[in-house]
């Protein structure tokens, strides 16, 4: 599916490194906008915000919005005559909000395809759930924009935005200054994802269509109930569970052997995650092992977790895991 990117119409990318006010004040100085009541005084920002039926929310205490935040979820549904080719598509993108004060935040956004765009620096207003972010961006193509994005907090911690985005200077062939086009939906939190790889043991051959079961503790991973979340390995032997609390998981990895009566299965092996980094992807390998014939529950196990760190040296073990013989990679 083509994405909003494909069209090189990018919201906002990099704003500047530094966050201090005065510093941002004086790069819009360069830009023309020290307010965000000099955004309102642009003629073609009052049409576009007429035009879009945009709500503007002013106020000196706005939410913490602070986070990373996927798009994919927020669709174009307006613009202008010469952005029409836009409606109905995707965003792709993930925003990052950071260093937010009561008036100002760092806001960066990458999109799918790696297309980018340098910003000036964002104001923020509201009150209680609901802000307004004031935005404007120099593009890679040359072209500089303005994003307004008006939005809620909801009650999972995701943000209802209404984004619309409009040129203001040099746009692309075809496109004038005063083109726009208006975007709604979600801007989606990082959720806490498990990603696994599941190899044959002593092997680094990796495991396809290995059937994995997640289970929240010890008894009813070993009869097997109250599974949480399931679903087969793909041909990297690779399998993510999305969306997660940040504990510990019980792992069931299980695949039929040949002969009907016989199967491979981690039950003699690793088994247990440690507790899950919140809002980030956990990367765990397992393994598998041949077992003749089919058998009951386990009592106890050889436990050898193998967590996948980028930074191991800074990662402290669960004192209890450690206790029970836990091998980290």
């Amino acid at each position: 599916m083509k994405k909003l990117f494909y069209y090189a119409i990018v919201i906002i990318l990099p704003i500047i490194s530094s966050c201090t006010k005065d510093k941002l004040k004086n790069d819009y100085k360069k830009s023309g906008f020290n307010s965000p009541s000099e955004f309102l005084d642009n003629p073609d920002i009052q049409k576009v915000i007429k035009e879009s039926g945009l709500t503007i929310y002013e106020g000196t205490n706005p939410p913490q919005i602070e986070g990373e935040y996927r798009t994919d979820e927020c669709n174009v549904v307006a613009a202008s005559q010469n952005l029409s080719q836009l409606v109905g598509l995707p965003l792709g993108s993930t925003f990052k909000f950071s260093n937010q004060t009561s008036d100002l935040i760092e806001v960066s956004e990458t999109g799918d395809n790696g297309e980018y765009a340098q910003g000036m620096g964002a104001f923020i207003t509201g009150n209680g759930n609901n802000f307004t972010l004031w935005i404007e961006a120099h593009q890679s193509s040359g072209a500089d924009v303005v994003a307004l994005q008006s939005g809620s907090i909801l009650d999972n911690g995701d943000i209802d935005v209404d984004n619309v985005t409009l040129y203001t200077n040099n746009p692309p062939q075809d496109i004038v200054i005063g083109d726009w086009w208006e975007s709604v939906g979600p801007f989606k939190g990082k959720t806490t994802d498990l990603e696994i790889t599941v190899y044959y043991d002593g092997t680094s051959n990796v495991v396809e269509n290995c059937w994995v079961h997640l289970f929240t503790n010890l008894d009813d991973w070993n009869y097997w109930t109250n599974t949480v979340a399931e679903g087969y390995t793909d041909y990297n032997g690779m399998i993510t569970f999305s969306d997660l609390q940040p504990i510990i998981y019980y792992v069931d990895t299980y695949m039929e052997g040949y002969t009907g009566s016989d199967y491979y299965s981690n039950w003699n092996l690793n088994y247990m995650t440690n507790t899950l980094v919140a809002k980030e992807v956990n990367s765990y390998n397992f393994y598998i092992e041949y077992t003749a014939k089919k058998s009951g529950s386990q009592s106890s196990k050889l436990m050898r977790v193998e967590p996948i760190y980028k930074n191991p040296e800074k990662i402290a073990v669960d004192p209890d895991l450690k206790k029970a013989g836990i091998m980290l990679k």
